[in-house]
């Protein structure tokens, strides 16, 4: 290797380096947005034939967000997750609401309510009496 292409290769690799911290810079400037949520009901016990009232809020960066769609997940202790949806309001709340039905498990049911990649969850029990 001469002199000239000793040169040359010290430029390239300095250009590469030079456009390296370029690229991480403008990586680490960008910044993570992070939402936050909530869900509840309006009960912690239920009896069959019940309607379980869900509400929560959905927030990015401390903002309501309205109109994001809310996915709402109630995993029974046996069988099928129920699937429900929900859209959020100008203040960012959402509602909504699942009749159990007269033959559902009794137990502890699991809620999740997923939107914008936040995450929340609550459990609430079925009564196992009253079965038909």
């Amino acid at each position: 290797m001469n002199e000239n292409d000793l040169r040359l290769y010290i430029i390239l690799l300095v250009i590469v380096i030079i456009i390296l911290i370029w690229l991480i810079w403008l990586l680490l400037r960008k910044k993570i947005v992070v939402a936050s949520m909530t869900v509840s009901t309006d009960k912690d016990k239920y009896s069959r034939e019940e309607t379980v009232k869900i509400s929560g809020d959905v927030e990015l960066e401390g903002e309501a967000e309205e109109g994001q769609t809310v996915n709402i997940e109630i995993i029974p202790p046996e069988g099928e997750a129920i699937k429900l949806e929900a859209t959020t309001d100008a203040e960012g709340g959402y509602s909504a609401d699942w009749l159990i039905p007269p033959d559902a498990v009794g137990g502890t049911y699991t809620l999740t309510a997923t939107c914008l990649g936040a995450k929340a969850t609550r459990t609430f029990t079925l009564n196992n009496s009253q079965i038909r």
